[in-house]
């Protein structure tokens, strides 16, 4: 137990100073620390045929999700790069985007979709049921975050032009998270494990 006089370093019942003692603490996790960490860059690559690739997202189990070219990729130590393709038609325009990734290898992007020039929606991807449409609030869509529940966020233009940020699961699809004012624009930015969702608001 430690008590404090005025004007005084704190001192312990055996009288010695507490200020001392955490200098000491200091040192000791100071001295004990780890060594500076080294790192090494590594080339994934990319797919066939493309001559540029960009890495978005690493989740905890080192998979990497990206964009080569015009299309996502899944990287992992095992496969290497995998193109996880388009929701739409193959085609001059036709693209996808990977934007993050979640501890259990689910990954969320944006794609273009048929026909041509329509709106780009976004995208689910798992090993087991490969690319699926998460629709639109009525435009052109792009997603932030996935959290491991599953829950994707992001951001969707309305039918009626408006961006309103949306939280899309695979009980209830996408909802339209709305503003803080009659009118204006929201943005989702990113999820928690109990469903939280954080982003921003005109109003």
């Amino acid at each position: 137990m430690a008590r404090c006089d005025a004007g005084k370093a704190p001192v312990t019942e055996r009288g010695e100073s507490v200020t001392k003692l955490l200098i000491s603490v200091a040192v000791a996790l100071l001295v004990a620390g780890p060594a500076s960490a080294q790192f090494k860059m590594a080339d994934l690559g990319t797919l066939p045929g493309d001559a540029d690739s960009a890495a978005r997202h690493i989740n905890n189990r080192g998979e990497v999700f990206g964009t080569s070219g015009k299309h996502a990729f899944l990287w992992t130590a095992d496969t290497g790069m995998i193109d996880l393709g388009i929701l739409g038609q193959i085609g001059p325009t036709s693209f996808s985007e990977a934007r993050a990734i979640n501890d259990r290898g689910h990954g969320v992007g944006r794609s273009s979709i048929a026909p041509p020039g329509g709106p780009v929606h976004t995208f689910l991807w798992t090993a087991d049921t490969g690319m699926i449409d998460l629709g639109t609030l009525g435009g052109s869509t792009s997603v932030t975050a996935i959290n491991d529940r599953g829950d994707a966020v992001g951001t969707s233009a309305t039918a009626s032009g408006d961006l309103h940020a949306f939280v899309w699961t695979a009980e209830t699809g996408m909802i339209d998270l709305g503003t803080l004012g009659a009118d204006g624009s929201s943005h989702a930015g990113g999820s928690n494990e109990l469903g939280q969702v954080v982003g921003a608001s005109s109003f």
